[in-house]
């Protein structure tokens, strides 16, 4: 190569390397930007690296949402692991590289907002090249920037929660990203996200995006916008037929029908395609999201708010190892959350169908309960009883007794309700009391049961129920007390002591809601109820006496228990119940290992028995000879000769 093509081929170089600096960046959508520039930070993402935009094909239309002039909002009802988070990352990361302007980030509480800033948005923007340098650090000199205020050239990012009213206020922003909205407080200056909203009111070209995980059905600000929107889901083709639909949880499939028997399979667990119920494997539901024909479509007719919903059915990444592959793990997981009951379901209907919760039942009916009766009482325990509990409430005038057994998994059989009348201030009620909690119950392995602990209502009667507890350890009593704080911790200890003994304050709404769920269960097996014959018909509607109300006032979302009837005292003890469960939880394997030590006891006793063979005796072995103690000095040192 001669002298000329050399210094042409520099003078090249350096008139694109110029042109680079003084020509404006090139403007790209957010999704090319993304796959061009983009790289995650190996904190906190399972795939760190090059972003890869067909890893969650999905993404690629949801990213250009913000750039479209046609709608006025973006609202995004996305389950976990589906990419939320980063999708709105990426999109500020945009705005602050190729469009800079002012753009606002509320989360529900300004905590929320700091941590992701700091574990989210910051770490990932450090990762993008071509983003080096451009927001200030608040460490540096004469820097403007502060921990939830950092400035670029040409704009700035302001992280705020949605109580901090002054903020929402006073700042003036073309973009505003709002996350899990559902959280969001009503302040006494209106509702957050409305106040929001308004700062970007004098922007003609304003952006909005709105996200959140759904939680109350009726209460859910998430859900009301999706239901204004246009209602868009990704379709996938069938691998069989063709037919394009969206993934619902109505078509996966884990219970078969076998030689005429119900067999349920969740390592062979499938999605079931709704037009040639055709049987899709994980790898074909994998196959048919990453499909070139897979697509948004709108559901709904069109309006100014782009809506976009994505449930767990779509997830392609995080399997855990424990599992054969995802279809195995979302049947696993789903019969893990129904056998906790509401409160585990109610977090996967949220976060892994991404739709609001309904409760099935606001009132428990009383009729069937009565009518699953079982045959067995005190005298005729059944044979999964490991362990005996009793819950008493305490009244004016009388004292009642609630005698629970346990088994695995929380499985509880209401053995029998006793009564104790008079004032529980006078000895001899209280003596009638430790008499009646030392009885023994014939098991039918042999062993003897004793009540092992016992929770006492202390609301009333306090001091005469501080004083029982400390008078008698060796029943295991524990005063307990309803908390006034709405869904509180099921068993939360006191810090203060009263009579030498701990108060346990009880959530009563987070009882009665792990009641309404059992309740409900009709199996037998983990937190199933069993109820005796000898049970009329009252204990039944005191068991039933409350149900459900749900009022949504002044933006705040509120589920309280009302009382249909006056009595409730089953309803009163079986929350004490579950709260002495919770006080001291046993061990099971433990408890049967104990029950069988006892059952080879009276076995011993038994004379019909076959008497264990006594062991041989021990050969006598010559004792060693111990060494003689060493006489200490004054200053606790040791004489070689033993003296002083």
């Amino acid at each position: 190569m001669g002298e000329g093509t050399a210094r042409n081929s520099v003078n090249e170089y350096l008139c694109r390397h110029f042109a680079r600096l003084i020509l404006p960046p090139p403007r790209y959508k957010i999704s090319e930007f993304a796959a061009a520039e983009a790289y995650l930070p190996a904190e906190g993402n399972s795939e760190p690296g090059r972003y890869r935009l067909d890893r969650m094909p999905w993404q690629r239309e949801a990213l250009d949402d913000p750039l479209d002039p046609t709608i006025q909002e973006t609202v995004w009802m996305w389950a976990s692991q589906t990419g939320k988070t980063l999708c709105i990352i990426l999109v500020i990361a945009y705005f602050i590289k190729q469009i800079p302007c002012k753009i606002l980030v509320v989360y529900p509480k300004l905590a929320d907002a700091l941590d992701w800033l700091r574990d989210k948005m910051l770490p990932t923007i450090k990762e993008i090249p071509c983003m080096e340098g451009l927001m200030k650090d608040p460490r540096e000199k004469d820097s403007e920037s502060r921990a939830l205020n950092r400035k670029f050239p040409g704009g700035g990012l302001v992280a705020v929660g949605s109580i901090s009213t002054s903020s929402l206020r006073r700042l003036s922003a073309r973009g505003v990203v709002q996350d899990e909205i559902d959280d969001f407080e009503t302040t006494p200056q209106g509702d957050s996200m409305a106040l929001a909203d308004k700062r970007a009111e004098t922007f003609h070209n304003a952006w909005k995006l709105k996200s959140s995980t759904p939680t109350h059905k009726g209460s859910s600000r998430v859900e009301a916008l999706w239901e204004r929107s246009d209602k868009r889901r990704f379709f996938v083709p069938c691998q069989i037929c063709g037919h394009m639909q969206h993934l619902r949880w109505e078509q996966f499939k884990f219970t078969f029908t076998r030689d005429g028997r119900e067999i349920r399979d969740t390592e062979g667990a499938v999605y079931e395609c709704e037009a040639c119920k055709g049987w899709w494997n994980d790898q074909q539901r994998l196959a048919a999201i990453y499909d070139k024909r897979a697509e948004w479509r709108a559901t709904a007719l069109a309006t100014k708010i782009r809506g976009r919903h994505l449930n767990g059915l779509y997830r392609v990444i995080g399997k855990k190892s424990a599992f054969k592959n995802y279809h195995h793990e979302f049947a696993e997981a789903f019969l893990e959350a129904k056998k906790g009951g509401r409160e585990t379901m109610m977090v996967w209907v949220n976060t892994f169908l991404a739709e609001t919760w309904a409760d099935p039942t606001k009132e428990i009916d009383w009729h069937p309960l009565m009518d699953r009766r079982e045959d067995f009482g005190p005298q005729n325990i059944p044979e999964e009883v490991a362990l005996i509990r009793a819950a008493i409430d305490v009244q004016s005038d009388r004292v009642e007794i609630g005698i629970m057994g346990w088994g695995d998994e929380e499985e509880m059989w209401w053995l029998e309700n006793y009564v104790v009348h008079g004032d529980f201030d006078m000895p001899h009620v209280q003596q009638q009391v430790v008499d009646f909690l030392l009885t023994e119950y014939d098991h039918p392995s042999g062993a003897k049961l004793r009540i092992n602990a016992t929770a006492i209502d202390s609301g009333h009667k306090t001091k005469a129920v501080y004083r029982f507890c400390a008078a008698n350890p060796g029943l295991h009593p524990f005063a307990v007390k309803g908390s006034a704080t709405p869904y509180a911790a099921l068993v939360t200890p006191s810090t203060k002591r009263h009579y030498g003994i701990t108060l346990f304050m009880v959530g009563t709404d987070t009882a009665k809601d792990m009641i309404f769920s059992r309740l409900e269960i009709t199996d037998h097996g983990p937190r199933f109820i069993h109820f005796p014959l000898s049970f009329a018909e009252k204990f039944f509607r005191q068991l039933c006496s409350e149900k459900i109300v749900e009022t949504f006032e002044k933006g705040v979302f509120k589920r309280q228990f009302v009382k249909t009837q006056a009595r409730n005292e089953a309803l009163d003890k079986l929350v004490y119940a579950l709260a002495c469960y919770d006080i001291w939880k046993p061990n099971m394997l433990r408890v049967k290992a104990s029950m069988g030590r006892k059952t080879e006891k009276v076995m011993q006793l038994d004379p019909e028995k076959k008497m264990p063979q006594p062991e041989p005796p021990k050969p006598d072995v010559p004792r060693p000879q111990l060494r003689p103690q060493r006489k200490p000095y004054f200053g606790g040192f040791y004489s070689p000769l033993g003296i002083r």
